[in-house]
């Protein structure tokens, strides 16, 4: 079982996305093991958000929208349990690329007990995560 941040989500989805090919990889690798990626709520809506405001891309916004409305992501919802774990992880301070969005994807894999991401973001390797990209 693998957690994926919302930059997972956005190269699997994205054929611009610098990653693209390596998340396909990864999907391909993750499904061939009969392993599943589940997506954390909140990094749904990231994702969706980060394609329609910042990649200007409300196309893949929509076609996101549609995935979780036809219950084609497995997702995860975010509970107190892990948005307490993730405010003991988040740091206003730190680099602006890391974001309450990112702690929450750490909390969830913590909460249900799995240390590889589905991410590019290094930042997690510093608390002790494996991404999915190292084991291709």
């Amino acid at each position: 079982m693998h957690i994926a941040d919302a930059d997972g989500l956005i190269a699997m989805l994205s054929r611009k996305d610098s990653n693209h090919e390596k998340a396909k990889a990864i999907i391909q690798k993750v499904t061939a093991h009969g392993e599943k990626i589940f997506f954390p709520s909140t990094a749904i809506a990231e994702a969706i958000t980060t394609l329609q405001v910042r990649l200007q891309n409300p196309e893949l916004a929509k076609e996101l929208a549609e995935k979780v409305a036809a219950s084609l992501l497995p997702i995860i919802p975010v509970d107190a349990e892990i948005l307490e774990i993730a405010a003991g992880l988040y740091s206003p301070y730190g680099s602006k690329k890391h974001t309450m969005f990112d702690a929450t994807v750490a909390a969830t894999a913590k909460k249900i007990g799995t240390e590889t991401l589905f991410s590019f973001d290094r930042w997690y390797r510093r608390l002790g995560f494996t991404l999915l990209v190292d084991t291709l």
